[in-house]
């Protein structure tokens, strides 16, 4: 996006310059051109021959026709008129030039000397059989000016837009963030054991549809972790049942074969010690036996509720 505004302000730029060299240059080729045939159709007639008197003549013919103070005369490397007040010289020899258009032998230019800018325009002209030059020199730095002015402008408009937008976009990033944010967050309290939290879900964009899922995965995780808990629970409490009731039996036998070993007993006492040894052994064989058997059919049996009266009823009529 920055780099679309600043093509935009570019563009203005490059039309606005363009806008007022060519008014700059159609202007000045106007004067030029109107001054030249004046200067070089009047002075065809009556030439004199002397050449001091032919220099004169030439002289006042020029300032007579340039009067706008715009224009130099120029014979060889002397300057016989210069009605500009610049130092043509310099400004003709030094500076950075942009050739403009070039028409015949006439040549038309822009150059910058010393901060200012100047509208150069130059052509030979034969007089006499002598050969000069004429040249147009116009400051134009008020004019060029105005186009840095608006291309300061367009930069300072670019960047304050080039900052409102990157902020707006640094606002859109964050909130296309928050939803990755919150899948994080959820997250962190699912592993945290927290299976109860949910994400709430906005819209129907894909991370819309990513935070459902992971809602119904969070919901999947918690009757999972509920019914483990449940299944632990009901271990606990058959393997505290089992404890009670493998508590009686054992305590029984340990106490009848203490009674048998520390001590001389009558033979009926030993015999009865014997058989509630006997039983109790016979009880415990059987108690293994339900175990195993429930072992091997663990997985296997479905439960379901059942009416005691309906199963009453159905035992009744067998």
């Amino acid at each position: 996006m920055a780099a679309t505004i600043a093509l935009c302000c570019a563009i203005i730029i490059s039309f606005a310059y363009q806008g007022e060299v060519e008014s700059i240059t159609s202007a000045g080729i106007f004067d030029f051109e109107d001054l030249y045939r004046e200067f070089v159709w009047s002075s065809t007639d009556s030439i004199p021959d002397s050449p001091i008197v032919r220099r004169s003549y030439i002289i006042n013919k020029f300032r007579s026709l340039a009067d706008a103070g715009e224009f130099v005369l120029q014979k060889g490397d002397e300057f016989w008129v210069n009605n500009t007040g610049f130092d043509v010289k310099s400004i003709l020899s030094a500076g950075k030039a942009a050739k403009l258009s070039e028409s015949g032998s006439t040549q038309y230019k822009l150059s910058r000397i010393d901060g200012a800018d100047y509208f150069i325009a130059t052509s030979p002209a034969s007089i006499a059989q002598e050969d000069y030059y004429v040249s147009l020199m116009r400051n134009v730095t008020p004019q060029i000016n105005s186009v840095r002015s608006l291309a300061a402008k367009c930069a300072l408009v670019g960047a304050v837009i080039t900052a409102i937008a990157a902020y707006a976009m640094h606002l859109i990033v964050l909130r296309s963030l928050l939803p990755i944010k919150a899948l994080q967050e959820g997250a962190n309290q699912l592993s945290g054991g927290k299976y109860a939290e949910r994400i709430p879900v906005h819209g129907h964009d894909e991370l819309s549809e990513l935070a459902a899922d992971f809602n119904s995965m969070a919901e999947a995780i918690e009757g999972n972790m509920q019914e483990l808990n449940e299944r632990a629970e009901r271990q606990q409490a058959f393997i505290n049942d089992l404890s009670h009731e493998l508590k009686t039996p054992v305590t029984s036998i340990l106490l009848s074969s203490e009674t048998l070993l520390s001590r001389s007993v009558p033979p009926d006492a030993a015999q009865n010690a014997l058989v509630r040894i006997y039983d109790q052994c016979k009880w415990l064989e059987q108690l293994s036996g339900k175990l195993m058997t429930l072992v091997l059919l663990q997985g296997e049996i479905s439960l379901r509720e059942e009416s005691v009266a309906e199963l009453y009823y159905e035992c009744g009529s067998c």
